[in-house]
């Protein structure tokens, strides 16, 4: 059995290509640049992330074999703020499987996480790995992930149902619901945000999240590289402007999936209980989406959440396990720091698919 030896990630050039190339020769076709965006260029510095490397041949050029990480976000944690992680990009090559390399890099990580007073990890896990962040690292599974969804275009229900490709593009010229913008008053204004610069930004987020206990910080930092600086992308935000003040904003995208197009509202942020903006800016989103060719949009939202009563009043209404085109999960795994906070109990998160790629 070969030799390995671990090795913890450092912010060089060379450890980002040499992750780069692991995940390229493992079938992962990422984007040198993006991968730059989301280990180097994001908010907080730190890195949390372990290789293990085949040190058989000295002579030769290192070789990652697999890899486990945690990128790190300022989180609100009740009033105060502190560090979580979010599980992200974990890897082992085919021929290393079986080892327990997965588990001996997670606790690794999760060691310097408890030293360093991270409150807590979480993540988004796939079918694949599931079951052993469930089973073997301590995680807690909340069960799926709460997808929101509003069918745009008749042809989504008849490609679930894989009806013929020249039907279902008949079909996408018909709407499946009634499309609509409000009427808004003198001094309202829906605008494009081309940053999030503007200190209004945190001070809508202080107040949106005032009843939340667990959620990354959607600061004025936060937004900027979530939603502006990453490379590729075609996010798109509206905000919802008041006599000059900003009230709400939303962001949405529309991506290509499984032959047809697919919106996402990625967040949707406003006023506590003046839900009458965060329905106006989702009827915007909305007509974009569907301009875009959109045939359905999606939101990553939890029942209670602030925002919840604009999105069912808008029509959106829960995914059926029964046709769901992927398993994705939602779990967490708190550390000592997090004390007595509960971690485990949903109606304490705010989560969003800021929190999560929809690709």
């Amino acid at each position: 059995m070969s030799e390995l030896k671990y090795y913890e990630m450092k912010r060089t050039e060379h450890d980002l290509k040499l992750f780069h190339q692991f995940l390229i020769v493992n079938g992962w076709q990422r984007d040198y640049e993006l991968i730059k965006w989301q280990y180097y260029n994001r908010p907080m510095q730190q890195i949390y992330r372990i290789f293990a490397i085949d040190n058989t041949d000295n002579n030769s050029e290192e070789k990652i074999v697999a890899g486990y990480g945690v990128v790190p976000e300022y989180f609100k944690v009740g009033n105060n703020t502190g560090v979580a992680v979010v599980s992200v990009d974990t890897l082992t090559s085919t021929a290393y499987r079986r080892r327990g390399l997965y588990s001996k890099m997670a606790s690794l990580v999760y060691h310097r996480c408890e030293n360093e007073g991270v409150v807590l990890a979480y993540g988004f896990p796939n079918q694949n790995s599931a079951p052993a962040r469930f089973n073997r690292l301590g995680w807690f599974s909340f069960g799926q992930t709460p997808i929101l969804s509003k069918p745009l275009r008749m042809s989504c229900f008849f490609r679930l149902m894989k009806a013929p490709t020249r039907m279902v593009s008949m079909l996408s010229r018909f709407k499946a619901c009634r499309l609509s913008l409000p009427e808004l008053g003198a001094s309202q204004e829906i605008k494009s945000v081309n940053n999030f610069n503007d200190k209004q930004f945190d001070e809508l987020w202080h107040r949106f999240s005032s009843t939340i206990p667990l959620a990354i910080h959607r600061n004025r930092a936060y937004l900027n590289w979530r939603l502006i600086a990453k490379p590729g992308s075609n996010y798109r935000t509206l905000s919802f402007i008041e006599k000059g003040e900003i009230r709400g904003f939303v962001a949405y995208c529309v991506l290509e999936k499984r032959g047809g197009k697919t919106g996402y509202i990625l967040e949707l942020i406003y006023e506590p209980n003046e839900h009458y903006i965060g329905e106006a800016l989702l009827d915007h989103a909305i007509n974009k989406i569907f301009l875009a060719g959109g045939e359905y949009v999606n939101a990553l939202n939890l029942s209670h959440s602030p925002n919840h009563a604009a999105f069912k009043k808008k029509g959106f209404y829960y995914v059926p396990k029964i046709i769901r085109t992927g398993e994705c999960h939602f779990g967490t795994r708190k550390f000592k720091a997090a004390g007595e906070i509960e971690v485990y109990k949903l109606s304490n998160w705010y989560i969003s698919y800021c929190d999560s790629d929809t690709e």
